[in-house]
């Protein structure tokens, strides 16, 4: 669970990378292939965002990822008696 939650993390970093030189007008494209061949390159980075740059919206890595997030935490929750405790004092009423 840790290595997709850091692969998540690290997909949302290289995004906001992206995202930061398209607002300043210089074409994703050129920014993915500065990044690429620069020294601190990743998997990450290489194998996921020319896909989110070409469209395809079909790659199921991100479905992949959010379906075992989700699954940690609800397992996790559900499972910590501080978080029945949590329930039980009456802290977070406007949630359920």
């Amino acid at each position: 669970m840790v290595n997709e939650l850091l692969e998540g993390i690290h997909l949302v970093a290289s995004l906001e990378a992206i995202s930061l030189g398209v607002k300043v007008g210089i074409h994703p494209w050129i920014i993915y292939n500065i990044i690429s061949n620069a020294a601190r390159n990743s998997w990450v980075f290489k194998n996921h965002v020319p896909n989110l740059l070409q469209g395809n919206t079909k790659h199921h890595f991100l479905s992949t990822f959010v379906q075992k997030l989700v699954r940690y935490i609800v397992i996790n929750s559900f499972s910590d008696p501080i978080f029945w405790l949590y329930v039980a004092s009456g802290s977070i009423k406007g949630v359920w």
